[in-house]
């Protein structure tokens, strides 16, 4: 292994930390759960990565729980998350059972309220059947109704995707 990659490896492991570290008065949370080997997580890193350039940054942490460390996240990933955990007991504490997939709690998952669990948008309904395309854009519709000043109420949609294994 090239010093090079073991040094990138290092940082990045280095800069992984867990839920209980964090130490925000952020109103809400949004987290993600994300994999390298599964076609649908890494689809829906774009999606992913378009939703985070609207967030504002000073009203929502934003967590991802990553399956499998060993490989890296590409660099605009990592920079859209304030938290990169490595502990999907984590995750599947918090009611994660899929990647992707996404949750939007009302200040932090310990202690707040989940306002919605589920997939980005539609995209992966009917994988292998169809083109997947999104034409519903579930997580943007909801986020879109936070900032206005909403109070929506919790929403759940169906996901599509590979599971967490125990």
């Amino acid at each position: 292994m090239k010093a090079n990659s073991v040094l990138g490896l290092l940082f990045f492991l280095g800069s992984c930390q867990g839920p209980e570290q964090v130490d925000s008065d952020k109103p809400f949370t949004v987290a993600m759960t994300y994999v390298a080997d599964c076609p649908l997580s890494v689809k829906s890193s774009g999606t992913w990565l378009d939703l985070a350039r609207n967030l504002p940054a000073d009203s929502f942490d934003r967590w991802l729980f990553v399956g499998e460390c060993d490989r890296p996240l590409s660099a605009a990933m990592k920079a859209s998350f304030d938290r990169v955990v490595l502990n999907m007991d984590s995750a599947r504490s918090l009611g994660f059972t899929h990647y992707p997939m996404l949750q939007i709690w009302k200040g932090k998952p310990s202690s707040g309220r989940l306002l919605y669990k589920g997939p980005l948008d539609n995209s992966a309904k009917g994988t292998g059947q169809t083109r997947m395309k999104a034409d519903s854009f579930f997580v943007q519709d909801y986020l879109t109704r936070l900032r206005k000043g909403e109070n929506p109420t919790f929403e759940s949609h169906t996901v599509y995707g590979c599971f967490i294994e125990p």
